[in-house]
């Protein structure tokens, strides 16, 4: 008996002891995995997630410099003779003249596809840390797929806000230089008119052409609404119309609204000796009659609401303008054009947040455990077509009309829905 307890007590003590080393070699694996988790931790990014973002930032300069190659050769190609003889003409050089011409196109490009200049290099990144098993790595550190991602999210909050601060100082600054083609390029005191009506007055205004320089409009016409301003003729046009700010005055200096002086003026009635048209007792067409102290002989003053900058706009154009000038435009314009302006002004305020959700949503398909390239990219692609598209129709054509919803719902509408299928598709990957 004595021998059997001696032989049993040494194998106790060595099962103990091989129970108390695995205990310290699993409290050790605690140890770094919780060490691992903490420096992995949204406050506290680590080298993995330095790692994501060089390459997610790398993946994202090279897709944006391939599309550039590829839209600067392609649109070249259509006009690289009479650029080069507009270059030699004006003798600028061959890179200075593509790099001013294509380089506000290239912001408009980048700026249409985003979207999927974000989410194509995550597709690539994410796919590479799978064939290289470095996602099964971050597993065994308890470290998710969705955390590795982390700084790809950061960085698309980071582009979305540059290029939020694009539309709103750099595109509207280069607006007349995306709006022109190859001739108005190389002739920059040039531009064509695009025709509007007045809100203040209801004067059609149009004109051959403009003159960036004087503020002016070559060979106007006017054409005046019925019963109020046609009384010396339906259409008076002139050799050119100068825009003139508005003038408070002092005592010697007449106070009058900011308008379009015209010279050279051809009409019905000749307006030399015709006196000026007041309508609601306000002067609207001023004649040398009248104001023979600043008016000579074959001139006139026709009172405008809109602004100068107006006529160089057209409605694509227009979608380039800040949100401050949209404001701006949408006061001047008609009653009958206010709701697209209004419906342009309020996308403008959601296209961030829009954006953001686009790309979460995308993220959350590349992040979800199924490691299938072609599916990752046929959900995304009925995503995008089915939802974005669809719901962005019938927003529009929605607030369109007066009776079923306001041009403020119309483009919140899609944000709101949006918004939502991002938090459901992110439970689905999350949890």
């Amino acid at each position: 008996m004595s021998q059997q307890s001696s032989q049993s007590q040494p194998t106790s003590d060595l099962e103990e002891n091989q129970e108390r080393q695995q205990n310290v070699i699993n409290e050790s694996l605690e140890e770094k995995s919780e060490s691992a988790r903490t420096q992995y931790s949204l406050f506290h990014p680590g080298s993995i997630d330095w790692f994501v973002l060089r390459q997610f930032l790398l993946l994202f300069l090279g897709t944006m410099i391939l599309i550039s190659i590829i839209f600067i050769i392609m649109d070249y190609l259509n006009s690289a003779d009479v650029f080069n003889q507009k270059c030699q003409q004006h003798n600028i050089s061959l890179p200075v003249a593509l790099y001013h011409f294509y380089m506000p196109r290239l912001l408009v490009l980048f700026d249409a596809l985003l979207t999927a200049c974000v989410i194509l290099p995550s597709i690539i990144l994410i796919n590479q840390m799978v064939k290289h098993n470095e996602t099964l790595a971050l597993a065994c550190m308890g470290i998710r797929r969705v955390r590795a991602a982390y700084m790809i999210f950061v960085a698309s909050i980071v582009l979305i806000a540059i290029f939020a601060l694009c539309r709103e100082f750099v595109l509207p600054a280069q607006r007349a230089v995306i709006g022109c083609d190859i001739n108005s390029f190389f002739d920059r005191n040039k531009a064509r008119v695009e025709p509007k009506t007045d809100p203040l007055t209801n004067v059609y205004i149009t004109g051959e052409a403009l003159d960036l320089d004087q503020h002016a409009i070559i060979q106007p016409s006017f054409s005046m609404p019925v019963i109020t301003l046609d009384k010396y003729g339906q259409t008076i046009s002139a050799d050119i119309a100068i825009w003139q700010n508005e003038i408070l005055g002092d005592a010697t200096t007449p106070t009058r609204p900011a308008g379009f002086l015209l010279r050279n003026v051809v009409a019905e009635k000749c307006l030399d000796n015709q006196p000026s048209i007041d309508i609601n007792d306000k002067t609207i067409l001023y004649t040398p009659v009248n104001h023979e102290d600043w008016l000579k002989k074959g001139e006139c003053f026709l009172v405008s609401g809109i602004e100068f900058d107006d006529l160089t706009l057209n409605a694509e154009l227009q979608e380039y303008s800040s949100i401050t000038e949209l404001r701006r435009i949408m006061e001047r314009m008609p009653d009958y054009q206010r709701r697209d302006a209004a419906i342009t002004l309020h996308k403008r305020m959601t296209r961030p947040f829009i954006d953001f959700c686009i790309i979460f949503v995308g993220l959350s398909f590349i992040l979800a455990n199924d490691n299938r390239l072609l599916l990752i990219l046929l959900k995304a692609a009925l995503w995008w077509g089915c939802s974005w598209i669809i719901i962005n129709m019938f927003s529009a054509l929605a607030g369109d009309s007066d009776k079923l919803i306001s041009p403020a719902m119309a483009a919140w509408i899609p944000l709101i829905l949006f918004s939502a299928m991002a938090a459901y598709v992110w439970d689905k990957v999350y949890y």
